[in-house]
C-alpha cells in the first residue's frame, strides 16, 4: 500500500509535485513549515518521500491555492481555479460499513480503502463505497468504487439506478439496483442472482449512485 494512502496516486508522483510547487513559488522548508504550522523536517520529508497524511495536503493545496486534482494525478494545472469543487472522500469498504442515525454511513474501523479525489456538482451530502461483495457482478465487480449521492426526494431515483440501502432496524448497507416490476412496487434487486432481492417496502434509500471507478491497478 502506499505511504499516503491515496488511491491511484504514488508516493514519488507527490513527492516530484511537492518539488515542483515549491520550485515554482520559490518556497522554502521553512517557509512551508511557518506556513503549515508542522516542522521543517515534516516538509522535508514531503519533499523527499511524498509520505504526507491527507488533512495536510488539503491544508498545502488550500495555503498555496494548488488544485488538488492536479496533486493526486498530474491533470489539469497546478494553480487551483477560483470555482474548485474538488474534494477527497473516504471509501468505506461495504462489508464495514454501518448505517447509524437514520442513515449516516460509517466506518466500522478505522480501515479505509483510501481517499478518492471528486468534483462535487452540487451541495448534496456524497460518500464512498468499495463493493467488497459480488452482488452487483459482472458488471461491477469487488474493489469497484461507487460514489452516492444522498437521495434528498424520490424524483432522484430513476429505475435501473444504483442504489445503497439498508433495512430498518439493521446496520448493514446494500447495493442494489432499483426494479419495478408493476406501477407501484418497488424492488431492489441484485445483478448477481445468487444474492437476494430487498422488498422496496422494508427498505431506506440511502444514496443513488453517480460515479463508479474500477480500483487502479
Amino acid at each position: 500500500m502506499n505511504g499516503n494512502n491515496f488511491v491511484g496516486t504514488s508516493d514519488a508522483m507527490l513527492a516530484t509535485r511537492f518539488q515542483a510547487v515549491a520550485a515554482v513559488r520559490d518556497l522554502s522548508n521553512v517557509d512551508m513549515a511557518r506556513t503549515l504550522e508542522v516542522s521543517a523536517p515534516a516538509v522535508t520529508k514531503w519533499l523527499r518521500t511524498g509520505r504526507i497524511g491527507r488533512i495536510h495536503l488539503i491544508e498545502f493545496c488550500d495555503a498555496y491555492a494548488i488544485d488538488l486534482k492536479w496533486m493526486l494525478t498530474g491533470l489539469g494545472e497546478m494553480q487551483a481555479s477560483a470555482n474548485d469543487s474538488l474534494v477527497l472522500l473516504p471509501a468505506i469498504p461495504l462489508n464495514r460499513a454501518e448505517v447509524i442515525d437514520g442513515g449516516l454511513i460509517a466506518c466500522t474501523t478505522d480501515a479505509e480503502a483510501g481517499r478518492l479525489a471528486y468534483h462535487r456538482q452540487n451541495d448534496n451530502p456524497t460518500f464512498v463505497i468499495q463493493i467488497t461483495d459480488t452482488s452487483m457482478a459482472p458488471g461491477l465487480l469487488p474493489g469497484s468504487f461507487l460514489f452516492f449521492e444522498k437521495v434528498i426526494s424520490d424524483a432522484d431515483l430513476a429505475v435501473g439506478s444504483i442504489v445503497a440501502v439498508a433495512l430498518s432496524g439493521r446496520q448493514e448497507l446494500f447495493i442494489r439496483r432499483l426494479e419495478e416490476p408493476f406501477i407501484g412496487k418497488r424492488l431492489f434487486a441484485p445483478d448477481n442472482q445468487k444474492h437476494p432481492s430487498i422488498d422496496g417496502d422494508t427498505a431506506q434509500v440511502l444514496g443513488v449512485c453517480v460515479e463508479c471507478r474500477s480500483r487502479p491497478s
